[in-house]
């Protein structure tokens, strides 16, 4: 083979190479409200059982009403459901007050503990204005948490009031088990006593919504707020709820709390009595008692860095493992665990945070011993912002919002993110490194391509 011949071969090659280097993840995009920002998801069935996509929601701005020179915003739910591809299968979306925010999306099953549709946990405010009315923020004004349940084939299917006062809120509600069948669902939540000092909830439901129970947490001068909750589990049995509580006294000093409560909601143990010294602290499952994981200074990388950590506590309250990182964590940055279980079985980790030595963002492999297996992705990109992810097979997805860059002609300066991790390279190329990459191989072969053009000319002659 001519000299030549075996250059263009090995420029082509190059360039195909460069190619999947710099490839890109599959990422969509709504791109049709202001605002839209996708914060939860989750795998999605259908009425068979099998899996057929995913189901995510979040929120979008609808309007603002300028109300005596003040602004409001009309913020509203969405809830989207992506095929396996990416395409869109359906969009529903709601919206009676302002400022709605969605709290929480779970499943709900029948009476065959089968899922049949997906439950969204809202809070609401004070219904927006027209231009005449007054505002009046008062306990009349503001609306109690509320339940919507839309089907399978995403069409409303009922809309109930949580069955609280008018001045509580529910912040998290996750479902409970027995012999892997959903029998209810146990909520934290908070109650404001004049509108000013916050009194912690724990409040229980069952299948079809119907309140069972609360039970209220006061202490005198204190206010007390719940932040996380998850089961405790035993031999794959739920046995109680951990739960972190944060103390705030008259003189606005914090005080946070790793607890423990039965099924009845009754606080039976203090596992930690103080968790300040950690910058953030969030619960997940765990086939034996629970996770509990987040950031912490105290490492050894360097002067002033912090890190992740995550630790194992037994359904005894002893701490079974722990295990902390090795590299500087942003703690700006969501810090997320997904639990990738099979048969009622959890098989493995994925925990995912923003590394402050490049500014990336990553996703370690971890097994349930809490021992890292694999950096499984690293995405540099300065515009996304992640807020939930979920794992499938060898695939992740995320859900979060694309910020538009100011140099960029965009039509919103933000839009929803949902970006499907397909590509086997664990590094995304930056967007500047795969430019350049491929204008300098395409500048090169234009080169080869001339020099073909005037030997052939040559020969012609």
């Amino acid at each position: 083979m001519k000299k030549w011949k075996i250059l263009l071969v090995g420029v082509l090659t190059i360039l195909i190479g460069s190619y999947n280097v710099s490839a890109k993840d599959t990422v969509h995009s709504i791109n049709k409200y202001q605002e839209e920002t996708l914060t939860f998801i989750k795998n999605s069935y259908n009425k068979d059982g099998k899996l057929d996509g995913f189901i995510t929601g979040g929120h979008f701005l609808k309007e603002e009403k300028e109300v005596e020179e003040t602004t409001y915003k009309d913020y509203q739910i969405m809830l989207v459901k992506y095929k396996k591809t990416g395409e869109i299968a359906w969009t529903y979306s709601y919206g009676k007050n302002k400022e709605d925010k969605l709290q929480g999306l779970q499943y709900t099953v029948d009476s065959e503990g089968k899922i049949d549709g997906y439950l969204l946990v809202l809070e609401k405010t004070y219904d927006i204005v027209d231009d005449t009315a007054e505002v009046e923020e008062t306990p009349d004004s503001t609306s109690n948490t509320t339940f919507l349940k839309i089907g399978l084939d995403g069409k409303l299917v009922w809309e109930k009031d949580s069955a609280l006062e008018s001045q509580e809120q529910i912040q998290k509600m996750v479902p409970t088990h027995t012999d892997g069948k959903t029998t209810g669902y146990i909520a934290i939540g908070y109650q404001e006593e004049n509108l000013q000092k916050k009194e912690a909830l724990i409040i229980y439901y069952d299948t079809e919504l119907n309140l069972q129970w609360k039970k209220e947490d006061q202490k005198e001068e204190h206010e007390i707020e719940y932040t996380d909750i998850v089961p405790i589990q035993e031999n794959h049995k739920e046995i109680g709820y951990a739960i972190i509580r944060i103390l705030k006294n008259t003189k606005k000093e914090k005080f946070i709390q790793l607890l423990r409560f039965d099924l009845e909601g009754n606080e039976n143990a203090v596992i930690l009595d103080s968790l300040n010294k950690y910058d953030s602290y969030y619960l997940e499952r765990a086939n034996d008692g629970f996770l509990f994981y987040g950031i912490t200074p105290e490492v050894k990388i360097k002067k002033s860095s912090k890190s992740f950590f995550v630790i194992n506590y037994n359904s005894q309250n002893q701490e079974a493992w722990e295990t902390i990182g090795d590299v500087p964590v942003n703690k700006e940055k969501k810090i997320m665990i997904h639990a990738l279980e099979n048969n009622q079985e959890i098989e493995k980790y994925y925990l995912a945070y923003g590394n402050e030595s490049d500014n990336s963002f990553e996703v370690v492999e971890m097994d349930i011993e809490g021992n890292m297996i694999r950096k499984v992705k690293k995405i540099i990109n300065d515009y996304y912002d992640y807020e939930s992810f979920c794992v499938k097979g060898k695939k992740l997805y995320f859900v979060g919002q694309i910020n538009c860059p100011e140099d960029d002609n965009c039509e919103y300066d933000a839009n929803s993110l949902f970006l499907i991790s397909d590509e086997d390279t664990v590094i995304e190329v930056k967007d500047n490194d795969s430019k350049n990459i491929l204008i300098g191989m395409g500048i090169f072969l234009l080169l080869i391509i001339m020099i073909v053009l005037i030997r052939r000319k040559k020969r012609l002659q």
